[in-house]
């Protein structure tokens, strides 16, 4: 079974390891140092001693464990053996280890140490051979005591790593808190679908991770309800067209069975062509409203009048049985424009106009680079739907933001004004 990784448990591991880290190497500086003191005492005294004591040639002064003599070769043979006559420096105190084992097979480690000075223009050797019992004696004797100090460098280590301990708990604490928070903020906001308001984590980290989940969700948030009108204007706007295929297709088999004439069989069918094309022009304006990004087009000269009057004769079916007159005004004015845009905007115009208007009059309008749609409608039972409010405006209004064109609606008794400026 594989462990999950916990980066609390990450963090600990890692601090606890560094902290101990730290304090071996604490431990062991200070350590280092208190034999280096202690050397630079041991030192000290033995200086003491060639200026307090006078040996001559061939008689030197033995003081336990101090060994004083005047020239190299009154020194202890073992002196003489462990050390260069002409490798030792003046004043440098000089070092060397044995370990030798009794019959009990038990380690004896002695410590050789020897200096060379000069005390009034006459040089002195100063040698020290000590074993681990005398180097207690010569310890207490000069008032130093490794043991307590000892103690205190591991009191010291010790109290270290609580130091560091407890700050690593009280700082991975106060960092996991705020986690936890933004784990819950994170959850709750899943629930609640509330993107407006973000707490303050306190950590700048924190609180740009907060505002990555914020946007992300609000990206999902705004990608589903893009998905939900799409399917809510899909199922509102092509049912018409799909009633009207399927009830005419009903038709077409009944008047086939019945050999009924030619003209009334391609009458149906040019009705069902004209819903499959408005069908087919929804779906464009649908895929098209529902993305964030559309294809950029190429800019060509575009006659606006030639565009209208091409949209209305594509239209036209849609006033079939209805009681509308229809006045176009437009005139030759050509400029570099987007002409599939152009077309789009005009379509959903138009057909707008015409397929909410029952019974009335539609007067289309093109000015240079303006075109002015007024639907009336002399029915009863208007609604602000049924004079030209809907999908085909959403789709104009997203158009002309993108592009910049100006676009302006009124609301009429029994109608509606809307008007592009393609500038």
């Amino acid at each position: 079974m594989k462990i999950k990784e916990s980066l609390r448990v990450y963090v600990i591991s890692v601090s606890v390891a560094l902290g101990m880290i730290l304090a071996t190497v604490a431990g062991s500086y200070s350590t280092y140092n208190l034999y280096i003191g202690v050397d630079l005492v041991v030192k000290g005294v033995m200086l003491i001693k060639a200026e307090t004591e006078h040996p001559t040639d061939g008689k030197p002064i033995i003081n336990s464990p101090f060994v004083i003599t005047s020239s190299w070769n009154d020194l202890p043979l073992i002196f003489q053996l462990k050390f260069n006559e002409h490798s030792i420096k003046m004043g440098e105190l000089c070092k060397s280890t044995e370990v030798s084992y009794s019959e009990d097979l038990e380690p004896n480690r002695f410590i050789y140490l020897l200096i060379k000075t000069d005390v009034a223009g006459s040089t002195k050797y100063v040698a020290v051979k000590i074993n681990k019992d005398e180097f207690d004696e010569l310890t207490d004797t000069l008032n130093i005591n490794l043991l307590p100090q000892l103690d205190y460098i591991l009191l010291f280590v010790a109290v270290l790593l609580a130091f560091f301990l407890i700050g690593l708990f009280i700082i991975l604490h106060k960092v996991t808190k705020p986690v936890e928070e933004l784990k819950s903020w994170a959850m709750g906001i899943r629930e609640s679908s509330d993107l407006a308001t973000m707490p303050d984590f306190k950590f700048s980290e924190l609180n740009m991770m907060a505002r990555v989940i914020n946007n992300s969700l609000s990206a999902v948030q705004k990608s589903v309800n893009k998905e939900k009108e799409f399917i809510r204007y899909a199922s509102h706007e092509l049912r018409t067209p799909i009633a009207v295929i399927r009830s005419n297709a009903e038709l077409m088999n009944k008047m086939i069975a019945n050999d009924m004439p030619k003209e009334r069989l391609l009458k149906n069918l040019q009705r069902i062509e004209n819903n499959s094309v408005a069908m087919s022009n929804l779906c464009e304006s649908l895929l098209w409203l529902n993305h964030e990004k559309s294809t950029e087009l190429k800019e060509t000269m575009t006659s606006l009048g030639m565009l209208v009057e091409q949209v209305v004769n594509e239209q036209r079916y849609l006033l079939d049985g209805k009681s509308v007159e229809v006045e176009i005004h437009v005139d030759s004015y050509e400029c570099l424009h987007l002409s599939d845009m152009c077309k789009i905007v005009l379509t959903n115009l138009i057909r707008n106009a015409f397929q909410h208007t029952i019974e009335g009059t539609v007067v289309i309008t093109q000015s240079h680079m303006q075109v002015e749609v007024i639907n009336q409608d002399v029915s009863n039972d208007l609604t602000h739907e049924t004079t030209g409010f809907g999908l085909g405006l959403m789709l104009i209004k997203q158009i002309c933001d993108k592009y910049f064109w100006h676009y302006q609606e009124q609301v009429l008794t029994n109608g509606r004004v809307v008007k592009v400026i393609f500038a």
